[in-house]
């Protein structure tokens, strides 16, 4: 049993908090957008995932299954823009919408790390993009880049990075055990009282430690962890 909490429950004391909700869960989960999140690093951060499961596995006190993370895509052959529409209640919205090349690469990058950094497993959202003739009915008329979230096109193809997926699968990916840099501390009630300067500081703290990690020499870090074990 779980509960499919989302970014804003590590954004603010919304009722729902990691620690309180997930001490209920057989699982726990969490969904992830760094183009819905200002301070990642930029809207494709392929560290962005990986660090937020990593914080929900400090907070819940258990290991994390990334539930939802995905992102919304522009058609095909367009380049990476912001798309600007306005809703029929007359407000502004606006939504970075990758092109379909560079949110396969960016899936080619966080997949990985996120496979590294402990996750018990990872749900990308979603299998379709809406056809043309949903655009105008609700949802989509509004959050019309809700349209394009799809592994797959309106016509059934396959967008760039459903083979990224087929491609990491054939690896068959085992769950690994969560590294030292993944291992945040983090105390409940310090961190809901301002979640947002814990984040960045958590955030850089997190980055810093993948840095280190790549640094070290693949069989250094295997000699390493035989000791260790030892």
């Amino acid at each position: 049993m779980t509960i499919g909490l989302h970014g804003d429950g590590i954004h603010r004391d919304n009722g729902l908090r990691i620690d309180k909700v997930y001490a209920h869960t057989d699982v726990a989960v969490m969904h992830s957008y760094p183009m819905y999140t200002p301070w990642a690093r930029k809207p494709l951060d392929p560290d962005f995932v990986p660090f937020t499961c990593a914080l929900v596995a400090a907070l819940a006190g258990k290991p994390v299954l990334m539930e939802e993370f995905g992102g919304c895509t522009a058609l095909p052959g367009e380049e990476t823009y912001v798309m600007k529409w306005i809703e029929t209640n007359g407000r502004d919205h606006e939504q970075f919408m990758a092109s379909e090349e560079d949110f396969a690469e960016f899936l080619r990058l966080t997949i990985p790390k996120l496979h590294d950094s402990g996750a018990t497993g990872a749900m990308l959202w979603c299998y379709a993009d809406y056809v043309p003739e949903l655009w105008n009915r609700p949802p989509c008329q509004n959050s019309q880049h809700e349209r394009f979230f799809g592994l797959v096109r309106p016509d059934g193809s396959l967008k760039p990075h459903a083979k990224v997926i087929q491609e990491f699968a054939k690896s068959n990916p085992q769950v690994k055990p969560m590294p030292e840099y993944a291992k945040l501390n983090v105390n409940a009630d310090e961190f809901y009282a301002d979640p947002l300067p814990h984040l960045v500081d958590l955030y850089k703290q997190y980055l810093e430690g993948v840095e280190a990690q790549a640094a070290v020499p693949s069989g250094a870090s295997k000699s390493r962890n035989a000791v260790d074990a030892a």
